[in-house]
């Protein structure tokens, strides 16, 4: 038991710095999975006999990214070859994306991940006339407890092309991989990106290859792993590439020929082929599975294929007129200490365990290599570094130990109040401010807001953190409208104003004529609280700075405007040219709207005039209104 105890001690109080890590990542035209047509038939592509071999060739294969084409729009069968294939015998780490089907194709892509590895960070469609090309962003999740500097992602499109060789399924190709280029472009998807799919291309001189190989950019330009170019179609000189036809005749589904085509790629950004961020392409790892290089124009089952195993041959052949295509990639994590450290708890004490069934710091989701912390006053008594965006479905692996005894000394105390922190490992800041949320589903966990008594007990909760942000607001002399996007925690105006309520302010006054003003000694509040979406008019005797701390509003929090004069705040946080600003209520129901300066937008005959210019964070506007409307700004990067 000493030793057990002894090994325990030496597991909490240490992160141990483990070797890189692999990923293999596969692509396989599943050749209509689940999509019953006239030709591919219950008969003859019949979805129990594709399972049987579909499961013989992941097993063989073992992806840690499993890319998909040909499989039914259907979300059942999407769903059923996750839950058929490859969450069997004991697997269950297995997840999927979202299917899509914007194009309204009967087949289209999935995405299949180790979830053990990998989190999906957010998925995008690049919208095409022929089918989807789907964009998955993944995250890598480290594997040995320690945080990384920076989270690792990897971008992966899946597409399955126009098939065809004419003129117009060439060009048809060609304006799918330009959308994708475009988007690319456009996004600025700079970084560790995939691209693979069946793309049904004959020829490197094709113009939907060169989109992609032959960008001017090489930040966003393609890579061919094995760098072999060439008029692929029916050369037996790049037999040892070719990735379909697995039959030498059709069976009335599947396509014919033998071997003598490359259609099924899996490309990389110029970042992986170098090496360049944290993932690299491991040379000599490309490999189309059941391809020897010696079955051109034939089946690849017939004669004998040694490349893989017999039954791993057999299943291919079974499965698809396609070879699945798969390429392992290392990661190497930038790995550095834990921001909290934390010297590890005995167990045999009393502990506290608190299950996180979701993290957000000012509304987005904590990220994998963030971390939490639980305080007694100053003491770290527990600490939790997540590998995976917490949820309620990963709640039981997610657990905070707070720890009553330290293996340097005391812990928590039962009845202290606790503190709890985390750190945004992104952005290099801890944050203090937190709101819990506990859950109680079975009538026996803990939910007070102090260290509890007694040994075992157990918490279900949410935390939001909050860091709070400053703004400051030139105040000059004389008067001025002004306004913040600042939500204090102390909304009282007396608190908010606390260092300029000096002699440079005569008064401050809001929409409804209060004010804010010193008789005799004392600064007396006739206003009351101060209310983000509404401005203030100053009056200065001199200059001064206004600086609030606080939360950021939502930019497009609607603001309720009303019949007359009023005092209107800007939320956004850049300035915008006004008639875009306030677009959302240029219309009948508007008279004017005024500045600091007695600039307007007004209308002038039948247009609307903008005398303003930009609309700018801190200031505020006077608004007349015919009648009432609901101001609403517009979204703003």
């Amino acid at each position: 038991m000493k030793n057990t105890i002894i090994i325990f001690f030496l597991f909490l109080s240490f992160c141990i710095y483990s070797a890189n890590d692999t990923i293999r990542v596969m692509q396989y035209n599943l050749l209509n999975y689940g999509n019953y047509t006239s030709y591919c038939t219950a008969s003859n592509n019949n979805i129990d006999d594709k399972d049987e071999s579909l499961i013989t060739i992941v097993n063989y294969a073992q992806p840690d990214i499993f890319s998909v084409n040909e499989i039914s729009e259907n979300l059942y069968y999407q769903q059923h070859l996750l839950d058929a294939v490859l969450n069997i015998n004991g697997i269950s780490y297995y997840q999927k994306a979202e299917g899509t089907n914007i194009a309204g194709s009967a087949i289209v892509n999935m995405l299949y991940y180790n979830s053990d590895k990998l989190g999906l960070s957010f998925q995008d469609v690049i919208e095409t006339d022929i089918r989807d090309i789907n964009l998955y962003r993944l995250f890598y999740k480290p594997q040995n407890g320690c945080p990384i500097s920076d989270t690792i992602f990897l971008n992966c499109i899946t597409a399955h092309l126009k098939s065809g060789n004419t003129s117009s399924s060439r060009v048809q190709r060609e304006n799918m991989t330009l959308a994708v280029m475009n988007y690319i472009n456009n996004q600025g998807l700079i970084g560790n990106t995939i691209f693979m799919g069946d793309f049904n291309i004959y020829s490197s001189t094709e113009d939907a290859y060169k989109n992609l190989t032959e960008n001017f950019s090489t930040d966003i330009r393609f890579f061919d792993p094995i760098n072999t170019p060439g008029n692929w179609h029916s050369s037996p000189s790049y037999a040892f590439v070719h990735t379909q036809s697995t039959h030498s005749t059709s069976n009335g589904c599947c396509a014919g020929g033998g071997m003598d085509d490359r259609f099924d790629f899996i490309l990389l950004s110029e970042r992986i082929i170098n090496f360049q961020e944290n993932i690299g392409f491991i040379s000599g790892t490309y490999t189309s599975l059941g391809q020897d290089g010696l079955h051109f124009d034939q089946s690849i089952n017939n004669p004998q294929n040694n490349s893989a195993p017999e039954y791993v041959i057999e299943a291919i052949y079974n499965m698809s007129d396609h070879l699945p295509v798969y390429i392992d990639l290392l990661i190497e994590p930038n790995e550095v200490p834990p921001h909290f450290e934390f010297t590890g708890g005995n167990p045999a004490m009393p502990i506290w365990t608190i299950y996180l069934s979701g993290g957000t710091i000012d509304g987005e989701n904590l990220q994998p290599s963030d971390e939490i912390a639980i305080f007694d006053n100053d003491i770290l008594v527990g600490v939790f570094v997540l590998d995976e965006i917490l949820s309620p479905e990963n709640q039981w692996d997610s657990n905070l130990i707070a720890w009553s005894e330290l293996t340097n000394g005391q812990g928590y105390s039962s009845g202290n109040s606790y503190s709890i922190k985390c750190w945004d490992a992104s952005e290099e800041i801890e944050v203090s401010n937190f709101e819990i949320e506990f859950f109680n589903p079975y009538g026996d966990a803990y939910s007070g807001n102090v260290f509890p008594e007694g040994d075992g007990q157990y918490s279900i909760s949410s935390l939001a953190f909050n860091s709070l942000n400053s703004q400051t607001i030139i105040l000059h002399a004389a008067y001025q409208i002004i306004s913040s996007n600042i939500i204090p925690p102390n909304p009282d105006i007396i608190s908010v104003l606390g260092n300029n309520l000096n002699s440079n302010l005569d008064f401050v006054r809001n929409s409804d004529g209060l004010m804010l003003r010193k008789i005799g000694p004392n600064w007396v509040n006739g206003i009351g609280d101060w209310i983000t979406t509404e401005a203030y008019l100053f009056k200065m005797n001199n200059s001064d700075l206004l600086t609030i701390e606080g939360n950021n509003i939502d930019p497009q929090t609607p603001i309720q405007l009303d019949e007359g004069y009023q005092f209107v705040s800007y939320l956004p946080q850049n300035s915008l040219n006004a008639l875009i600003a306030f677009q959302t209520i240029l219309n009948e129901n508007l008279k004017f709207i005024r500045n600091s300066s007695g600039s307007m937008i007004m209308k002038i005959g039948p247009n609307w005039v903008n005398g303003i210019g930009d609309a700018n964070p801190t200031e505020g506007y006077l608004i007349r209104m015919n009648q009432g409307d609901v101001l609403v700004y517009p979204l703003t990067k």
